[in-house]
């Protein structure tokens, strides 16, 4: 064995000839195994190294031997006298051979030492990989479980809001409780104010006061009182009623316990008409001759003076420069008869009508062979802002004393028909 260039290769050249690499590489614990080329290679490698350490000096210089009986001893002489004159070629070739084997088998070993070093600390660092990876399911675990107490508590905050607001609107309804606590209490005067009028009115039939426009309510109590009809038996269908009290011809009749149908088709004038004519069925309807309808009807700033007649509301504007169209509503219509079908057992003892000029149309749309009132109030007139007289709707006058109704009264402005067919009973 020649002498080695440096003690590295000596180390290297001695740590390879007495462990070989792929005891190394297995003691590692690179398993042989099918799914690891890296392993299978390094082992390869380890293999050839071990190959390269055993043939790693070439010398020239080699036993020669031969096993022919006789000449042998002649062959050997010869080769030995070929191998003399060839030491010049042949001894340099070998300690070349010789000192790249040298070189390149240290080199390679140290390169497979380095390779297996780093699979090494490769596996390590996949270990380490493993142990961060649990720890990193760990937390990422643990956050999942903050998301979702996250999310809980979420669902908590919307639920304190949503029981912030519940409170608040109990606030409100408790507000509005104690607005109606106070509604109540002033409902209770009124009805207490109104129970003292019903009984001044109770004195006595001639002790009474008229809250209509020209008596007509009073008419139409003494028309009843002599026929005998007690007041709270006398039903009534008031269409166009407008104010519950004021200006109404069915008012006093309320306050003796009769009750009836009060048709109104402006929606400002409803909650009046419910809160004083609580007993009453109010019907926020328009007045025709067919029910079902959609028809527009115009509220005009004059109380009393609205209607869906367009024209008729431009003739009332046009004679009254102070009135005007406050509001155009879309209302359905009712007919009488219907009204009279569903609402009463059998005719009311009062109709009253105040629709602004269809008077004479609902009037014979009326089925007076099934339906007879026994007092028929309506506005003969026409509307004017002064006193009128001189102008009375003979037109209406005609159609109802030909449907068999006379004419009692006349105060100016309503005219009070009785039918002549109950009259000639009494």
């Amino acid at each position: 064995m020649s002498e080695f260039r440096n003690v590295e290769h000596k180390v290297i050249f001695e740590k390879l000839a007495d462990a070989p690499l792929y005891n190394r590489i297995n003691g590692a614990g690179y398993e042989q195994r099918d799914d690891d080329p890296v392993g299978r290679y390094l082992r390869e490698v380890a293999e050839r190294v071990q190959t390269l350490v055993a043939q790693q000096h070439n010398p020239y210089y080699r036993v020669i031997v031969s096993h022919r009986k006789g000449i042998g001893k002649l062959i050997v002489f010869v080769k030995r006298v070929i191998r003399r004159l060839l030491k010049w070629l042949i001894e340099p070739i070998c300690a070349q051979q010789t000192a790249f084997n040298s070189e390149v088998t240290p080199s390679i070993g140290r390169l497979v030492e380095v390779q297996v070093d780093t699979r090494v600390h490769i596996g390590k660092l996949h270990d380490r990989i493993g142990v961060l990876e649990a720890q990193q399911s760990a937390r990422l675990a643990e956050l999942e479980q903050q998301v979702a107490k996250a999310a809980e508590l979420e669902q908590q905050v919307a639920k304190v809001a949503e029981l912030e607001q519940q409170v608040a609107k109990v606030a409100e309804l408790e507000q509005q409780m104690a607005k109606l606590a106070d509604i109540e209490r002033n409902y209770s005067i009124l009805q207490d104010k109104l129970s003292a009028y019903e009984t001044a009115s109770d004195t006595g039939f001639w002790n009474k006061r008229s809250v209509a426009q020209s008596g007509e309510d009073m008419i139409a109590a003494y028309i009843t009182y002599v026929l005998g009809i007690p007041p709270q038996d006398c039903t009534y269908l008031d269409l166009g009623a407008n104010r519950a009290k004021e200006l109404s011809n069915t008012f006093y009749f309320y306050c003796k316990g009769a009750s009836g149908v009060l048709v109104e088709a402006n929606p400002l004038l409803i909650n009046e008409l419910k809160f004083y004519r609580s007993r009453d069925v109010i019907l926020n309807k328009c007045v025709a001759p067919v029910s079902g309808q959609k028809v527009e009807f115009y509220v005009l700033s004059g109380d009393g003076l609205s209607t869906p007649d367009y024209a008729g509301a431009m003739e009332a504007i046009e004679r009254n420069p102070s009135l005007s169209i406050v509001d155009t509503v879309i209302v359905e219509t009712i007919s009488v008869n219907d009204i009279f079908t569903q609402y009463f057992s059998k005719t009311p003892v009062i109709l009253n009508i105040d629709i602004e000029g269809k008077e004479l149309e609902i009037l014979e749309s009326i089925d007076f062979e099934k339906y007879r009132p026994l007092i028929i109030i309506l506005e003969t007139i026409p509307y004017r802002p002064r006193l009128v007289y001189d102008e009375k709707k003979e037109d209406i006058v005609a159609f109802l004393k030909g449907k068999n109704y006379t004419e009692y009264a006349f105060t100016g402005i309503n005219s009070i028909f009785v039918d002549r067919e109950k009259l000639s009973d009494k």
